[in-house]
């Protein structure tokens, strides 16, 4: 990329983080403030899906306040909540073939937390932590961040950057969506039933961020994962321990996990984006956290996880050598990926 692209392309980004993240801090002022890295679910994978197509923008933000919804529903039941992670798995896999793996993740990515979560419980307003307000306050907020991310994309216009999607063939992108099914099918039953009250979370939001359909990007991200996280926790912890103020912290967690989509845009190496990410999901929810003990459970669930999916890549390169007989593509490289 040209000087002067990478200079524009630097400054849309700026401006798309610095406007992603008013809604957030803005509820990070009011009583809904336990509410506010809600809106990020609802903001992020709008704005990416429009990066590739500003049609998808409102189907995503559907999708993302249909997912969030189905997550509060099946509530603390294990097969409930395994099943609504083993169909997203297997929808990620199905819009993968039309190159828009990146919006499926997103989309599913920052819900990954709440899987085994307590209901939000907002100072004055118990009505969000039970009943319906349990389901009807995410799905409102995720929808309000679908919104804004619309009033971007109407602002910024032809100055946001672009991503091209970048299609892959359907046996490989059958094999991806089984594959996600079947270890975020595993992790979120491991989650729900025996690790309920801990990090857990972070073993899905791994198995989404390193799997690929290409096997051999999904070995290099196992490591730059592991590493990123791990450097990512170390500087959420040295912030935490400096800045005492809990609201401070989480804006300063919302900044850090925008700039981490930011960073699809630029290109940047994957240990790069998850440094960013693990330290602004860390941050936006270290209210109350005992952050010495949630980070290190952060890195086991990140490396134990990274064993996991290398363990699933055995199999997967067994059925990709039955595949490949009647299909060529199944772990072809797309002719441009976009790192994630």
């Amino acid at each position: 990329m040209k000087t002067n692209e990478t200079v524009r392309v630097g400054g849309a980004v700026g401006v798309l983080v610095l406007v992603c993240s008013v809604p957030s801090i803005v509820v990070a002022f009011t009583p809904l403030s336990a509410a506010a890295p809600i809106l990020l679910a609802g903001v992020v994978p709008s704005v990416v899906a429009c990066l590739y197509d500003r049609r998808l923008l409102a189907y995503t933000a559907v999708a993302a306040a249909l997912l969030i919804g189905l997550v509060e529903l099946a509530g603390a039941r294990p097969w409930a909540i395994t099943l609504v992670m083993v169909v997203a798995g297997l929808v990620i896999g199905l819009v993968a073939e039309r190159g828009w793996r990146m919006v499926g993740v997103q989309t599913v990515v920052l819900q990954t937390t709440m899987l085994t979560a307590p209901p939000i419980l907002l100072p004055g307003v118990g009505w969000t932590s039970q009943g319906a307000g349990r389901v009807l306050l995410p799905i409102a907020m995720v929808l309000l961040g679908g919104l804004w991310a619309l009033v971007v994309v109407a602002l910024l216009g032809k100055r946001l950057p672009t991503l091209d999607a970048t299609p892959i063939g359907r046996t490989q992108a059958l094999l991806y969506g089984i594959g996600l099914a079947l270890t975020l099918g595993l992790t979120t039953w491991i989650s729900a039933v025996w690790l309920v009250g801990t990090m857990a979370g972070w073993m899905q939001l791994t198995v989404l961020m390193v799997q690929s359909p290409v096997i051999s990007q999904t070995r290099k991200r196992i490591v730059d994962r592991s590493v990123g996280t791990i450097a990512g926790a170390l500087a959420a912890g040295v912030i935490a321990v400096v800045v005492p103020w809990d609201t401070v912290l989480v804006l300063i967690g919302v900044v850090a996990a925008v700039h981490s989509m930011a960073l699809i845009t630029l290109k940047a190496s994957y240990a790069r984006f998850a440094f960013w990410l693990t330290a602004g999901v860390i941050l936006v929810n270290a209210a109350g956290d005992n952050l010495a003990s949630a980070d290190i459970q952060r890195v086991i669930f990140t490396v134990g996880t990274g064993v996991l999916v290398a363990g699933l890549l055995v199999v997967l390169e067994a059925f990709r050598k039955v595949f490949s007989a009647r299909c060529d593509d199944v772990d072809q490289e797309p002719s441009s990926v976009t790192p994630e």
